[in-house]
């Protein structure tokens, strides 16, 4: 195989001359190769630099997230709560864009975790009332008992974001904009006359709007890859609406539209309903037992964050221990190795890092129930997390509520952690997560 520069002879006649000889060549662009190298080198530091940013301001939202929800349970005037309730809101929603710029940098993995769809639409209709023209108007329609869907939130954000954006194109007057969602169980006769369905029970979310509506062709070719249903302006990305089509597929489920010129649109994203062995991570109505005393070792170099936690599960009845570094963690641990029922570490510390923290307690008690806190759980490969052994994962920032969820329900369980050859879980694929036996 011969390989030319195209800077070295005309290229015309070098295809001439390598087709009489018939001989196989290339053909490259030195400049533009190595233009793309420098670039895709700059991507993958810029990769580098958000991961290690995006972890950083996990670390930093983590003790404001979870003392906004002490302070909520001691607030008694209604303003004060409300004001605690929007502090919250936003701390959400910054630790969602922190999530987004991880999964960017090639950090975090879409993960799924049980979600409850009443409050994530809630959430999602409040950020589109602020986004949105205010002559459209956002509400919420879920029925009580909705079914919760194992899912990944980012994803599901991009779904509803999406497809209200494009609904938002579709009234330029102003109009109407429903969230809905509801239970379905799909027979087989449906799903014969769906394509990509299959019985089963779905929680179906709808995007409904009062728009212009399609006519039935552009509905036909509503997933294809420039399919867009914006007018055209010269700017249009044209792979919304495939890409919410990949990300549903993605999830095990599929999509209706139904549309009526002049009359408007509904988008309906039918995703599997969270089995009864996927709620043991928690639906939110979970009421928490008080501790019993249990004695809990927090190592956490961030004083605020260790602050918080210890602070927290003093409230709900447990007795802890806080280290500032692995250091100093293990030398509690050796003086109280018999009455320590639980170690919560994170896992990137000054001194010692918290998966060698991990090794040395393992060594001292091979039996100990560990939780691991962290904004960042590609530090690690998932054959190192499996070796850890931990219980339970934790992911800045966490709520009080998962905090307590984790350590409720890793007390419970058996304290074996990941025994060879089991699956129960990829800690790098969860935001909270219990491992047991």
């Amino acid at each position: 195989m011969l390989v030319f520069e195209s800077s070295q002879m005309d290229v015309d006649r070098a295809v001439e001359l390598l087709r009489r000889e018939g001989v196989q060549f290339v053909f490259v662009d030195e400049p533009e190769s190595q233009t793309a190298l420098l670039q895709q080198r700059r991507l993958e530091g810029l990769g580098r630099l958000t991961g290690g940013i995006a972890h950083e301001l996990n670390s930093l939202l983590a003790p404001v997230l979870t003392a906004t929800h002490l302070l909520k349970d001691e607030a008694r005037g209604g303003s004060a709560r409300s004001l605690l309730d929007t502090i919250d809101a936003n701390i959400r929603r910054a630790a969602s864009v922190v999530k987004q710029v991880l999964t960017f940098a090639g950090a975090l993995e879409p993960k799924r975790e049980v979600v409850d769809m009443t409050a994530f639409l809630t959430d999602v209709a409040g950020l589109l009332s602020e986004t949105l023209a205010p002559n459209i108007t956002v509400r919420v329609e879920t029925p009580p008992g909705l079914w919760p869907v194992l899912a990944d939130v980012s994803q599901l954000h991009q779904i509803v974001l999406n497809l209200s954006l494009n609904a938002r194109e579709a009234m330029p007057s102003g109009g109407m904009l429903t969230l809905k969602a509801d239970n379905i169980q799909t027979d087989a006769a449906f799903a014969g006359n769906v394509p990509g369905a299959s019985p089963g029970r779905y929680v179906c979310l709808s995007v409904v709007d009062t728009g212009a509506g399609m006519p039935r062709e552009s509905v036909e070719h509503i997933s294809e890859p420039c399919c867009t249903t914006k007018k055209p302006t010269g700017e249009e990305v044209g792979v919304g609406l495939p890409t919410v089509l990949a990300i549903v597929r993605g999830h095990g489920g599929f999509i209706r539209v139904d549309s009526v010129p002049g009359r408007g649109s509904c988008f309906s994203v039918y995703l599997p309903a969270a089995g009864i062995g996927e709620l043991s991570v928690a639906p939110a109505e979970l009421e928490f037992e008080e501790g019993k005393g249990q004695l809990i070792l927090v190592i956490e170099d961030e004083s605020r964050l260790r602050s918080v936690v210890s602070n927290a599960l003093e409230e709900f009845g447990y007795r802890v221990l806080a280290a500032p570094n692995g250091m100093e963690g293990i030398d509690m641990f050796a003086e109280r190795c018999g009455e320590i029922d639980m170690v919560v570490t994170d896992l990137v510390m000054p001194e010692l890092d918290g998966a060698t923290t991990i090794q040395r307690i393992r060594a001292m008690s091979p039996q100990t129930r560990i939780v691991v806190m962290t904004g960042d759980f590609s530090r690690l490969t998932h054959a190192e997390w499996r070796a850890l052994a931990v219980q339970g994962t934790l992911s800045k920032p966490f709520t009080v509520e998962t905090l307590l969820m984790v350590v409720q329900s890793v007390l419970k369980n058996a304290p074996h952690g990941w025994g060879a050859g089991s699956m129960h879980g990829d800690v790098t694929r969860n935001s909270s997560s219990i491992v047991s036996a």
